[in-house]
């Protein structure tokens, strides 16, 4: 899967668009072409949008000032913050960087979600079963059909591993692209 580049103009239309208000609190000095988005700070680079996330131990925030690299684009929820001490050369804020990391991820990936019928399983029990039954139900029916759980993700007669229930939103979009190429029409999630 080949991600192409955008323009900054762009990543503000998909996030408006997507309702997460963005604001832009710096300017690009020039139209930038960016190639992807990150929510690792270890992973910045030029042309890469980085989303600060709050996680399990870390809140990218904190890297906003300590990034290895300056970052062609930050964005950033809506809290205080020291515009100026932050490496990047343009910073918009969202009512939320989460949801911005994975709505951007699914725009490089082509979003790949809008030609798929997917089935999200949510509880504490059953997920599992009630995705796998699903799943078979589609093969049964010759649906062409994924599947992505605690188990693994499976497309077409492969399976993969899985290290989560559900993957971050990097890897999400990644698994639904090649869904979308291998020509899937349903997905099947734990969630």
């Amino acid at each position: 899967m080949t991600k192409s580049a955008v323009d900054f103009k762009d990543i503000i239309q998909e996030l408006d668009v997507a309702g997460l208000s963005p604001e832009l609190l710096r300017s690009p000095k020039k139209n930038a072409h960016l190639t992807g988005v990150v929510a690792d700070s270890r992973k910045i680079a030029p042309g890469l949008i980085f989303c600060a996330i709050q996680g399990g131990s870390h809140d990218g925030h904190e890297f906003l000032t300590s990034a290895e690299a300056s970052m062609t684009l930050a964005i950033i929820d809506r809290r205080d913050i020291n515009l100026d001490a932050i490496r990047a050369d343009a910073v918009i804020r969202v009512t939320s960087s989460r949801a911005s990391w994975a709505q951007l991820e699914s725009m490089f990936c082509g979003h790949p979600s809008n030609s798929l019928k997917i089935i999200g399983i949510t509880g504490t029990n059953g997920k599992t079963t009630t995705a796998h039954l699903l799943h078979q139900i589609w093969q049964l029916d010759h649906v062409d059909a994924g599947l992505i759980g605690t188990v693994g993700v499976t497309i077409g007669e492969d399976h993969y591993p899985a290290t989560r229930t559900t993957p971050e939103s990097d890897v999400l979009q990644n698994i639904l692209s090649v869904m979308q190429e291998r020509h899937m029409r349903a997905v099947a999630m734990e969630v």
